[in-house]
């Protein structure tokens, strides 16, 4: 189980580099992660194995199967949160809007603020 969170948080980690790559780039992050994923996932076909703990898992395969979301609190300060109650406010809402419970006094993202 180790070895699959390890590959589990390598393959994020790749992604959100890859993301971070086509943003400098001037393309959408998430078409760099979308890469990263689609590399990864085909390493088998030219014969790396480095992947394989995440197939042979059989905990990860059921969560798999039945839909899981892997949803890491990760916050955002888009919203200029001023203490960690917000912080967790905001991480709260993220996953009840996943489970299809939003809260209406979630503070969403409108686009970059524009100055005058």
């Amino acid at each position: 189980m180790r070895d699959a969170i390890l590959v589990l948080a390598l393959i994020i980690v790749a992604a959100k580099l890859g993301g971070e790559l086509l943003g400098r780039m001037g393309q959408p992050p998430v078409l760099g992660e979308l890469l990263i994923g689609v590399l990864l996932g085909n390493l088998s076909l030219f014969g790396i194995t480095a992947l394989e703990p995440l197939r042979e898992n059989t905990m990860l395969r059921v969560v798999a199967e039945i839909g899981a979301i892997l949803a890491p609190p990760m916050p955002a300060f888009y919203h200029k949160p001023q203490s960690v109650d917000e912080i967790v406010d905001q991480s709260v809402d993220r996953v009840l809007d996943l489970i299809g419970l939003p809260s209406p006094e979630t503070k969403r993202w409108n686009g970059p603020e524009r100055s005058k």
